[in-house]
């Protein structure tokens, strides 16, 4: 399950869009065949079977480094968010912190769709690395991982009551076509038409049919940056995020909500580490990040489903909802991509800090821990 070191491309605390464009979304999983992710699971099951309460300790370390000669401030690349942990059944935040130079820095929570997406914003401009020095920036945040929900069945999917879909809030902000989720290509609607007349008409079977279509033609295989959607379907390859950015496209299409997930996945023992571009050294121990898809079924809420992260190893489409890491392992929710186009804002952040001269360490580590 673990063999593809795809991993970020820069660092979340440099823009908005870097938090999106590179630990959350991507992923170092490839497939399900390592045994880690079984003991993992199983392991996990065993302590909600018995009531115990299951705590995640996660420190993102990001050590920016000056190698030129003039110095630089981070802010002038644009306000600095951090991932923040989501609203979600699966956690509930403990504690949040962050600090800088081994200070203490203040942030606000920022909200997007009624509190759908979050994201810490640190307060104050002054961040500045001069030549030859560094600054760290220390995130450390606690989560209760809770027990994940009730798995549903295929039925459930292909004959709950499609016609309500539009009654969730903010209805035509998750179904939009955006620049990322483009479901107006030529390329993107001739599939969608296959898939809708395979569906005769229904939107459950449609929804199915989309994931196992998916599932069946794209290769996994990651790249830097992300694929859009439409070169996915035109390469027939994708990793995590790559195959969910797709299947959000084709649900968007027919009015599904459905929006990217991504989360640090924690796996103990595994360790994973990249160098990118000459401007970021990434480690992770104990974890690694990864994405999947949301969407909304009327009736059963928001459901995940992963497509290249399936536990059993199964190629069922129910399976990609019911056994998947969401389901399946422990935790954290960090991230939701609501729309942005991460994979061309990643290259441009990347050239932005090649021109500064800037060298980043980023250390994240997952500790799980009993209550």
């Amino acid at each position: 399950m673990f063999v593809e070191n795809k991993i970020l491309l820069v660092i979340p605390i440099i823009t908005a869009f870097l938090v999106l464009a590179i630990i959350a979304p991507h992923t170092i999983f490839a497939n399900t065949s390592n045994t880690g992710a079984e003991d993992a699971s199983a392991s996990v099951l065993e302590v909600y079977a018995s009531n115990k309460t299951l705590l995640l300790d996660v420190v993102e370390e990001y050590n920016v480094y000056n190698r030129g000669d003039k110095a630089f401030n981070l802010s002038s690349l644009g306000e600095l968010y951090t991932s923040y942990p989501q609203e979600d059944p699966r956690q509930e935040l403990v504690s949040y912190d962050i600090s800088i130079g081994g200070i203490k820095a203040d942030y606000t929570v920022i909200e997007e769709l009624g509190g759908l997406y979050r994201q810490a914003l640190i307060k104050g401009k002054d961040f500045t690395v001069e030549p030859g020095s560094n600054i760290t920036i220390k995130v450390h945040y606690v989560v209760k991982v809770l027990p994940p929900p009730k798995p549903i069945t295929l039925d459930e999917v292909v004959n709950t009551d499609w016609s309500k879909v539009s009654l969730i809030e903010y209805y035509d902000n998750l179904t939009a076509p955006t620049v990322f989720w483009n479901y107006t290509n030529p390329l993107i609607r001739m599939l969608v038409n296959h898939l809708w007349v395979k569906s005769n008409g229904s939107l459950g079977k449609y929804v199915v049919n989309a994931i196992n279509w998916i599932m069946y033609n794209v290769v996994y295989g990651s790249r830097i940056p992300a694929r859009h959607p439409v070169e996915v379907l035109a390469e027939f390859k994708g990793d995590c995020d790559d195959d969910a950015n797709l299947l959000i496209t084709l649900l968007r299409a027919k009015g599904v909500p459905s929006i990217l997930e991504a989360g640090l996945i924690y796996i103990k023992g595994y360790e994973a580490s990249a160098k990118i571009n000459n401007v970021v050294d990434y480690t992770i121990s104990s974890g690694g990040p990864h994405g999947w898809v949301k969407v909304y079924i009327p009736g059963l809420g928001w459901r995940p489903v992963d497509l290249t992260f399936i536990v059993t190893g199964s190629m069922n489409p129910l399976d990609a909802f019911n056994e998947g890491a969401y389901m399946k392992l422990p935790l954290v929710i960090i991230e939701r991509n609501l729309g942005r186009d991460y994979a061309s804002e990643t290259v441009e952040e990347t050239r932005k800090l090649e021109k500064l001269d800037a060298y980043m360490e980023v250390r994240v580590t997952l500790k799980l821990v009993e209550g």
